[in-house]
């Protein structure tokens, strides 16, 4: 398994069974259609594809919050043991660079993309996010682009990601974090946003942890951005 659980923390072990089946059957069912159905110049994740039947939808859209998704969660199955690693590394590279190429070329991060260009479409959630301001297809890329970043060393990625926590930290704090293509009023704050927030920082604390150690120096870096023992700013 990947992730370890303290030794004083029992969990029902059929949930772990069903928990590794889960992860397998996932980057399973991705890998098998990405090594099929990948050309060059498609800019989706490939997860606009019809769960039941297993074949793609008519639509040529996808979602920045699913291939963020997607990116953080088959970069952390990278560190697992698995027999198609070196197809789920070009999965992942592929994931990353549609989504840098995204924030680029649209200067945020739209909710929903035309696959073949990679561009926002006309829907109506599409609302162009100014530097400040955040959205859920934010935050999901964000966590991709902490655990891509992190896992494979690419300084670039961490880079983004810290300018898209920047903006979501900011957000949170002054009402500006967009939902269904709108900010809530002016002190009217939900609890969904900091909930998916929270998430996002646990899974990227949990890597850290796998990959230093939580006692381990680089480890407090990462965390506090300072030298061990200093929080930042402090």
């Amino acid at each position: 398994m990947i992730w370890q659980l303290p030794d004083e923390v029992k969990l029902d072990e059929e949930f772990c069974e069903l928990m590794e089946s889960y992860r397998a059957n996932y980057v399973g069912f991705f890998l098998d259609r990405f090594d099929k159905k990948h050309t060059p110049g498609y800019k989706g994740g490939y997860f606009n594809i019809n769960s039941v039947t297993g074949r793609p939808h008519d639509h040529h859209r996808c979602y920045s919050w699913s291939d963020g998704r997607a990116l953080a969660e088959l970069a952390i199955c990278h560190m697992g043991d698995l027999a198609d690693r070196e197809v789920l590394a070009r999965y992942v590279e592929h994931l990353y660079t549609v989504l840098q190429e995204r924030y680029e070329l649209n200067g945020y991060l739209p909710h929903v993309v035309d696959e073949r260009t990679n561009l926002a479409t006309d829907h109506p959630a599409n609302v162009s996010i100014e530097p400040g301001a955040s959205s859920y297809s934010h935050v999901f890329v964000m966590n991709g682009m902490f655990q891509y970043g992190l896992i494979f060393g690419r300084a670039e990625a961490l880079s983004l990601a810290e300018r898209l926590l920047d903006d979501l930290t900011h957000a949170l704090d002054s009402d500006r974090f967009l939902e269904n293509g709108a900010p809530r009023p002016k002190g009217h704050r939900a609890q969904g946003p900091f909930m998916i927030a929270l998430g996002a920082f646990a899974d990227i604390l949990e890597t850290l942890e796998t990959l230093h150690g939580r006692t381990s120096p680089e480890f407090e870096r990462q965390i506090l951005g300072s030298e061990p023992g200093r929080r930042r700013g402090g």
